[in-house]
């Protein structure tokens, strides 16, 4: 009997150590180990791939509107000078408007007054201080075309005030000249009405009108020029 109670007794208590050696398997519990897995969600470091927006810091590139200011719509000055200018432009031209009637209405009274039409005293006008001119070149010095040169020819002709004469070099060529009659008429007419023209033009000095001549004359070839 006492033998079989020391067996029962080692036999418990190796059941116990048995018991107790589980712990052993508690080390298996070292599974716990396994919530550093966790620490996996460290891959939610991961998230900081929204600093990515950091790339609408690239909106930064809204920066660029500085380009904007760029717009230097404050370059406009030239802008302004050009609208300046062509104010400038449009004044001069109803100051000519204005001043070229203001010379030119009492100036064809004048001429109307010893029986001539405007056209027909400038032709004259030319033979009378140029001499023999190519009919073609008539047109050019008082600006009416061919055709008005031609009627107002005819017309002076037949008053007697002027007559044609081929060129003998060149038959496409013929000039024209004052007779005696014509010469007579515009001795007499003309140092009345170069007088009148001078009191028309009476406000400028003669330095302002060689100057307005050069001006006008600029003028008129660079409106000519396009």
């Amino acid at each position: 009997m006492k033998d079989e109670k020391n067996r029962d007794k080692r036999h418990s208590g190796y059941g116990a150590v048995d018991a107790t050696s589980a712990p052993s398997a508690t080390s298996a519990t070292g599974a716990p180990g396994a919530p550093g897995a966790p620490g996996a969600t460290g891959a939610t470091g991961a998230t900081g791939a929204t600093g990515a927006t950091g790339a609408t810091g690239a909106t930064g590139a809204t920066g660029a509107t500085g380009a904007t200011g760029a717009t230097g719509v404050d370059a406009a000055p030239g802008t302004a000078d050009s609208a300046a200018d062509q104010e400038l432009s449009l004044k001069l031209f109803v100051v000519l408007s204005k001043a070229y009637r203001s010379v030119m209405d009492p100036a064809i009274r004048d001429m109307k007054g010893y029986g001539l039409s405007p056209s027909e005293f400038t032709v004259l006008e030319v033979l009378y201080n140029k001499g023999r001119v190519p009919l073609q070149q008539i047109g050019e010095k008082i600006l009416v075309t061919s055709g008005s040169v031609t009627y107002n020819i005819d017309k002076l002709e037949k008053k007697g005030l002027l007559r044609r004469i081929p060129c003998p070099d060149d038959r496409r060529v013929t000039f024209a000249e004052l007779t005696d009659e014509g010469r007579q008429l515009f001795d007499s007419i003309f140092p009345s009405h170069a007088e009148q023209i001078h009191r028309l033009t009476g406000a400028l000095d003669a330095e302002e009108k060689r100057q307005l001549s050069e001006l006008l004359k600029k003028l008129g070839k660079g409106a000519e020029a396009g």
